[in-house]
């Protein structure tokens, strides 16, 4: 055995463009080009989380709803919604709050509630960060923004106007 010898072989690189198939990468999806069954996969899921924004999620659950590792559905989300999946589903919740704040009376807690969070402090702290504002804060902005011109224009300016207008 002293005397043998290991040549390397070096195999015929292929150049897939050239040869007229597609990349490597485009076979499996990339950012921008994912395959007709990733994009439902995505899709799926964007409905999913939708339709039960209210339901109390798990992402480990809808990972194994849709047959995937939550790991690959987090990735493939995020590639087709440019956020994943959770941050989405905080998105939704939060435009949902906002509507119920807008245009119905209920508590900061009920709409805490009914928008699917379970604490009310971690709701007022997204709340606040999605808005810039607290949800009390937002209802008040809103009520005056409505109520704004209802009164004549001489009164109009003595109507306390709230700290915050920008949101």
């Amino acid at each position: 055995m002293a005397g043998i010898r290991k040549t390397r072989r070096t195999l015929p690189s292929v150049d897939f463009e050239r040869e007229g198939g597609q990349s490597l990468f485009r076979i499996f999806g990339d950012g921008n080009h994912q395959s007709r069954h990733v994009r439902e996969h995505a899709e799926q899921v964007r409905a999913y989380l939708e339709a039960n924004l209210t339901q109390d999620l798990d992402m480990n659950a809808v990972a194994r709803a849709a047959s995937l590792s939550p790991f690959y559905l987090t990735r493939i989300f995020k590639q087709r919604y440019g956020v994943p999946p959770y941050r989405y589903l905080i998105e939704l919740r939060i435009d949902y709050a906002s509507d119920l704040l807008r245009e119905s009376s209920l508590s900061v807690t009920q709409v805490c509630h009914r928008s699917g969070f379970n604490s009310l402090s971690h709701f007022i702290t997204t709340f606040r960060r999605h808005t810039g504002m607290s949800p009390s804060q937002f209802r008040r902005v809103v009520d005056w923004q409505q109520d704004a011109g209802r009164f004549g224009q001489k009164t109009e300016p003595l109507v306390e106007r709230p700290r915050r207008m920008n949101f």
